[in-house]
């Protein structure tokens, strides 16, 4: 698979990095405004892209690459996956998809009318460790409650403190905790059990009215989710999921993520197999497959988990009457 990248942020050379050892997977062409030319000049410096652009045009006319990676600032996701979509290539866009559900849905029409593959980057989804959490949630007879924690430090905060606001904690660029941070906890919990009934998000403030933190309410109506997530503070990442007859607990390190299955009648299973390859590394792979394969109806599955989780996200940054300017 021949990939183009749009953005050059930490984002781009960490994906650059996991992937320069592929023989199946290549970043050959990147591209960003003018402005940002340097950093593509150190970018291909560093990791021997052959082709940069700074012509969105241009860059989407090339034939080096049939699918483009978009890893721009939250709000320019819709905008840049929607050129790629129309240009007729595949798209894999960073999380969160949009910055609303409207533009989700569209860009998910023209993929499916044009018989594109377009995907969200959310590894965790694309896991054998996630996986088998699904096919062996039944275990736990009815679910009870699920409590999800994600909550990183943000190296950004600092500055934030200092009342200087990069974009991701800037609401007219989408930024805020829910759709940084807390949005793994939603997809976590929405991948498998679908849309909640209802929702509520409590959020903590910032100066500007970002939320630099928060918990989001899920409520499924016999069971209940809890989804913490922040950028303001830091603790271990971790879900559970609580059933009547056991236990789901995942221990989460960036890269890799372990479930165990845990009965009260002793009974235990590992979910997840030791592998040193990163679970970005295995995403690209899984995302290649169903390209290679033609597999619209997996491609459809993970893109219905993402409007889902859309429509959802919507719904809880409403709840707490935050709006993206």
């Amino acid at each position: 698979m021949e990939i183009g990248v749009i953005g050059s942020g930490l984002m781009v050379s960490y994906v650059l990095d996991v992937l320069k050892d592929s023989n199946e997977i290549s970043i050959n062409s990147i591209f960003n405004r003018e402005k940002s030319v340097d950093k593509l000049l150190k970018i291909q410096k560093d990791f021997n892209v052959k082709y940069i652009y700074t012509n969105i045009d241009e860059f989407l006319k090339s034939d080096k690459f049939d699918t483009v990676y978009v890893a721009v600032i939250n709000s320019l996701h819709y905008e840049y996956t929607k050129k790629a979509l129309i240009a007729g290539k595949n798209v894999i866009c960073e999380k969160p998809f949009t910055t609303n559900f409207k533009d989700s849905v569209e860009l998910a029409t023209i993929a499916r009318k044009n018989k594109l593959f377009l995907f969200e980057a959310v590894a965790r989804q694309y896991s054998l460790d996630y996986h088998n959490i699904k096919k062996n949630i039944k275990e736990l007879g009815q679910i009870s409650l699920i409590q999800c924690n994600n909550s990183q430090y943000s190296r950004r905060f600092d500055k934030y403190l200092e009342k200087e606001v990069l974009p991701v904690f800037d609401l007219k660029y989408g930024g805020g905790c829910l759709y940084d941070i807390n949005i793994y906890c939603i997809h976590f919990v929405v991948g498998i059990f679908k849309k909640p009934k209802s929702v509520q998000y409590y959020p903590n403030l910032g100066f500007n009215n970002v939320d630099i933190s928060g918990i989001a309410i899920l409520d499924y109506g016999e069971f209940k989710a809890v989804c913490l997530g922040a950028k303001d503070s830091s603790s271990p990442p971790s879900n559970i999921i609580q059933g009547y007859k056991g236990y789901i607990k995942t221990d989460t390190s960036y890269g890799q993520s372990k479930s165990t299955l845990i009965l009260r009648k002793k009974k235990e299973m590992k979910l997840y197999e030791d592998e040193s390859v990163s679970s970005l590394l295995y995403e690209f792979k899984i995302i290649k497959n169903i390209i290679d394969s033609n597999n619209y109806d997996l491609m459809n599955e993970y893109l219905n988990t993402t409007l889902d989780v859309m429509e959802t996200l919507e719904m809880l940054r409403k709840s707490a009457q935050i709006k993206f300017e």
